[in-house]
C-alpha cells in the first residue's frame, strides 16, 4: 500500500493534482448551482413582473 501511495517516487507531484483537480470540480459545482439559483430566481422575478402587466 506504501508504494501506491508514494506513487513511485512521484506523490509530491500526483497527490496535489489530484488535491487541485478535486478542488476545481467542487468549485464548479458550487459555482454552478448559485448561478442555476440565482437565474431561476430572476427568471420568476421576469415572470411576475411580466404578467402583472398584461
Amino acid at each position: 500500500m506504501s508504494a501506491f501511495l508514494d506513487m513511485g517516487g512521484y506523490a509530491a507531484y500526483v497527490w496535489p493534482a489530484y488535491a487541485v483537480t478535486l478542488a476545481v470540480i467542487a468549485l464548479n459545482i458550487v459555482w454552478a448551482r448559485r448561478l442555476l439559483k440565482r437565474s431561476r430566481k430572476d427568471a420568476l422575478q421576469r415572470l411576475a413582473i411580466g404578467g402583472s402587466d398584461q
